[in-house]
């Protein structure tokens, strides 16, 4: 199962997922990625924590496909996540997750598989 509501995301362990991002230019326009473009996930315990649990890139597409064996592992509960663009011009933008340290507004919840 894959949810998103209000800024967080919940997956079952070892399910695939999809995870299309909305991009909107500073002016509130959609912004379409461009060859060279770099959309990154980084999920981590905390948001001040340096390693990284969970980590994927895609280039120019607005999508993130998480595949099974990356969330298979990881145990079940909430980690900080957010999702940075990073144009061919190498501006670098944070489009979605953690607003702050201490923020319960975005998570990345990892629930329990039954069927193993």
């Amino acid at each position: 199962m894959l949810m998103i509501k209000n800024g967080k995301i919940m997956l079952t362990r070892g399910d695939s997922a999809y995870i299309t991002v909305t991009l909107k230019a500073q002016d509130g326009a959609a912004y379409t990625m461009q060859a060279g473009d770099k959309l990154t996930l980084t999920v981590r315990k905390q948001a001040v924590d340096t390693s990284s649990i969970l980590l994927q890139s895609v280039s120019d597409s607005n999508t993130i496909k998480l595949a099974p064996e990356q969330t298979e592992k990881l145990a079940s509960g909430s980690y900080s996540y957010d999702i940075q663009l990073t144009t061919v011009a190498g501006d670098v933008f944070t489009v979605a997750g953690a607003t702050s340290i201490n923020s319960n507004l975005a998570n990345f919840i990892v629930l329990p598989e039954v069927t193993v």
